[in-house]
């Protein structure tokens, strides 16, 4: 839990979380959520990555079988910041 605003820019009451049901339970209990591709997609929004890098990072969380982000999410936060970027 991130009490007070850190260099990232999160919020009080914000999480850093991936897991399906933790998140869940987090949004259940007033928090706001946000994981990897949600971190990757503000850091390119301020300008901390450049597309590529977003790219780049995306491809290895989709190559990585112990990490259980869905290959669908990845590819429409990319569709999302090309969308963006254009």
């Amino acid at each position: 839990l991130l009490t007070q605003t850190d260099t990232a820019g999160a919020a009080a009451g914000q999480v850093l979380i991936d897991n399906l049901h933790a998140r869940t339970a987090a949004r259940a209990s007033g928090l706001l959520v946000k994981g990897t591709v949600g971190l990757l997609r503000d850091a390119h929004r301020h300008g901390h990555l450049n597309l590529l890098e977003v790219e780049l990072h995306l491809a290895m969380i989709k190559a990585r079988r112990d990490i259980w982000i869905s290959d669908a999410v990845c590819d429409h936060a990319l569709r999302a910041l090309r969308g963006s970027s254009a």
